[in-house]
């Protein structure tokens, strides 16, 4: 099944789920241990916050990362 390669390229601990995500957690773990991987699957609570979506976790770690080394690039002479 190519719907595993990825699994298996990383060979991860851990699946993390979102609530809403409709994938089978057994079927995962099944389809993990044909293959020899041994990875616990969870199955994540909805989130009520500002960080609900991973588009809005992208951009925070994005901003985050920006506002750590903008001083980095000025220095270096970079332009932001």
């Amino acid at each position: 099944m190519h719907e595993f390669k990825t699994i298996e390229e990383i060979k991860p601990d851990i699946i993390a789920l979102g609530y809403d995500q409709k994938f089978d957690e057994n079927r995962i773990k099944e389809e993990c241990k044909k293959r020899g991987l041994e990875v616990e699957v969870v199955r994540l609570p909805k989130f009520n916050g500002d960080l609900n979506g991973t588009r809005k976790i992208i951009f925070e770690i994005v901003d985050r990362y920006d506002e750590l080394y903008r001083g980095d690039r000025d220095k270096e002479g970079g332009s932001s």
